[in-house]
């Protein structure tokens, strides 16, 4: 059995949110630049209204007071102007006091004046969608924040929160591609995107049981904060939903040591299972020995001690074998044992003699296994985690970026990720803008 974090469990129970309560809580209280305000001449009438209910607000802070005389002040309104100066002042009494309906009453008659300036809008639009928000009324929270995002009004925060509101509907397709829109216009804007929304993209897709856009999401959340839980949860949901071979699988488990981010008993399974004590024994017993001291996993499991117990039988001939094996696999024609030596040098950490194996093969012409099937990604993906392990992190890359097909092309792109944290140990680049796929 696969498992993936806590973490990724809590966002496909839905317990993980970005909520425009706290996260837009001052955009719902934002105020218009005052050098778009029209220049107002309120009726005398109106006046009389308006002077003692601003007065309660501004002056004594009696927000009773205040609200109580507010339906006087909305009366005495006449015309547009009067109407205007009405509406900012629901709007401040409504911000001041906490009370959203009132905040809201004031915008809709901003919103439906003629002399609000147009500039303004998208400001009065997008607080309505983060009240509608607040209200659990997500239909209307989504349709006003599209519009305040096509109004120009701080296109990262809106459409981040467009995508919130999406996926409180469970659009979550449609949540993927406003969220994406949200971290393009933040990196645009010269900001960094919050890994979180990576991982919230990535949980849509996997709400979506969409493994190709959750992929996407998951290689750009270790872009963007390459955290072991965070390694982890991408290389699991990719295992446990793609068809790996036994090859691939203990490939991508390579990079999940690598990354110091096995968490589970089931993650060791699946290594000693991918890498068979009877094929590569010292590297089973390694893992195995890492798990123990860790705690992770018990040596009065039955499963694990069975294992280690026939790893460590075969080590000593393992070890042993290497010295006899490379001569042969040079002197040979066939490139494929020219590999399986290259294999056995790599599983116990000669990353040099295996480099060495891997170029050699790849020299000898077509790559076929004994079956006649193609191994060619398979020997240029080793190779580049031979390369990593020699310290030629340019040349890993090299050698990872000629893989452009299949579970391996992913494979190499996860590995190539984690050469450049290498490379750039002290810089985390945010991921590039990348299509979110449907």
């Amino acid at each position: 059995m696969k498992v993936i974090s806590k973490l990724t469990l809590a966002l496909l129970l839905g317990s993980v949110a970005i909520v425009p309560a706290t996260y837009a809580a001052k955009e719902k209280e934002a105020k218009p630049a005052a050098n778009a305000a029209p220049k107002l001449k309120p009726t005398p009438g109106f006046i009389k209204a308006y002077g003692p209910a601003n007065d309660a607000l501004e002056k004594k802070k009696d927000f009773a007071l205040a609200k109580s005389l507010l339906p006087a002040v909305k009366a005495a309104a006449v015309n547009d102007d009067d109407r205007y100066v009405a509406g900012s002042f629901a709007i401040n009494l409504g911000a001041q006091s906490k009370d959203l309906a009132v905040q809201k009453e004031g915008i809709e008659l901003l919103l439906a004046s003629p002399i609000t300036p147009a500039a303004n809008k998208p400001v009065y639009i997008f607080q309505l969608g983060a009240i509608a928000y607040d209200a659990k009324d997500y239909p209307a929270a989504e349709g006003f924040l599209k519009q305040a995002f096509d109004g120009g009004y701080k296109p990262g925060n809106t459409a981040i929160l467009t995508s919130n509101a999406l996926s409180q509907q469970k659009k979550y397709g449609e949540a993927q591609t406003w969220l994406r829109k949200g971290i393009d216009a933040t990196i645009a804007a010269g900001e960094k995107a919050q890994p979180t929304w990576y991982v919230q993209g990535a949980a849509y897709a996997i709400k979506a049981k969409d493994n190709v856009a959750s992929t996407i999401w998951l290689k750009d959340v270790v872009r963007a904060d390459p955290q072991p839980k965070y390694w982890h949860d991408a290389l699991i949901v990719y295992s446990n939903g793609s068809n790996l071979d036994l090859a691939e699988n203990l490939d991508l488990l390579r990079l999940l040591r690598l990354t110091g981010s096995m968490t589970y008993e089931q993650d060791y399974s699946l290594y000693v299972e991918s890498a068979d004590a009877r094929r590569y024994p010292t590297e089973v017993k390694s893992v195995l020995d890492e798990g123990f001291a860790k705690g992770v996993i018990s040596r009065k499991n039955i499963t694990f001690a069975e294992s280690y117990a026939a790893a460590s039988g075969l080590v000593a001939e393992d070890v042993r074998t290497l010295a006899t094996i490379e001569a042969p696999a040079r002197a040979s024609a066939s490139p494929y044992q020219s590999v399986l030596a290259a294999d056995a040098f790599l599983s116990n950490g000669n990353y040099a003699k295996a480099k060495e194996l891997y170029e050699l093969a790849l020299s000898k012409g077509k790559i076929v296994d004994k079956a006649g099937a193609d191994q060619t990604a398979r020997v240029l993906t080793r190779l580049g985690m031979s390369k990593v392990g020699v310290g030629d992190l340019a040349g890993a890359k090299t050698e990872f970026a000629k893989i452009q097909t299949g579970n391996r092309k992913v494979i190499a792109e996860y590995w190539t990720i984690f050469v450049d944290h290498k490379m750039q140990p002290a810089a985390v680049a945010a991921p590039a803008p990348a299509p979110t796929a449907k």
